[in-house]
């Protein structure tokens, strides 16, 4: 970029002088953006999302199809950067998240299929969208695995419990030790809460 481009959302360290203690960030040019405002895409496009993402050569430790199902996240959990950084939330719709699943398991064969976001359980449709997962990886010999994230897991433990994933484990990430210090950080999460979604998992058949 040349000093006097003005591509919002492009910060150029080396055009902008930063003081060694504290104060702020200046440009050196008066053509540079001041200040810096990130670019937020609005909305996710089917046509964003790869369909065909790359197969390694070699045995990766995260060999599986991943689908960005949502970006952002509605809790604003206090230890959280990305929480904040990546708003608003924007989900992507569930027969578009199936034609990605479908085309990726063709191209690629993968096992596994992951659903990706800052919080998939916050889905709006996350129950339709992890059974409609399972059931297309099923039918081709593969295996869904969703992580239990959010305020509320015992909904998405409930949802993969009754779906047709392969029985790996289930992790459970209070975040704090106690009820208080959790409400501190804003986390969300109630002693009912885990010990529910616990029972949930446990009756579907997962063992501690």
């Amino acid at each position: 970029m040349a000093p006097g481009h003005r591509g919002s959302g492009v910060y150029v360290p080396s055009f902008y002088q930063v003081p060694a203690v504290g104060g702020t960030a200046r440009p050196t040019n008066a053509g540079l953006p001041w200040p810096v405002v990130a670019r937020t895409v609005p909305v996710l496009r089917s046509e964003d999302h790869p369909r065909r993402m790359l197969v390694p050569l070699a045995e990766v430790a995260q060999d599986r199809l991943s689908i960005e199902v949502q970006r952002g996240c509605v809790r604003g959990c206090r230890f959280c950067q990305a929480g904040y950084l990546y708003r608003p939330v924007r989900e992507r719709d569930v027969n578009e998240c199936l034609a990605i699943a479908g085309e990726g398991l063709r191209h690629g064969g993968n096992e596994e299929v992951s659903l990706l976001s800052l919080s998939t359980s916050d889905h709006s449709q996350v129950e339709d969208l992890v059974d409609r997962v399972s059931a297309l990886a099923a039918e081709r010999g593969s295996r869904s695995r969703c992580r239990a994230s959010g305020p509320t897991p015992s909904r998405l433990v409930w949802t993969v419990a009754a779906s047709r994933v392969r029985r790996t484990g289930f992790t459970f990430a209070p975040e704090a030790g106690s009820e208080r210090l959790r409400t501190v950080i804003n986390k969300g999460l109630s002693e009912q809460d885990i010990l529910l979604a616990v029972e949930r998992a446990m009756d579907a058949g997962w063992r501690a």
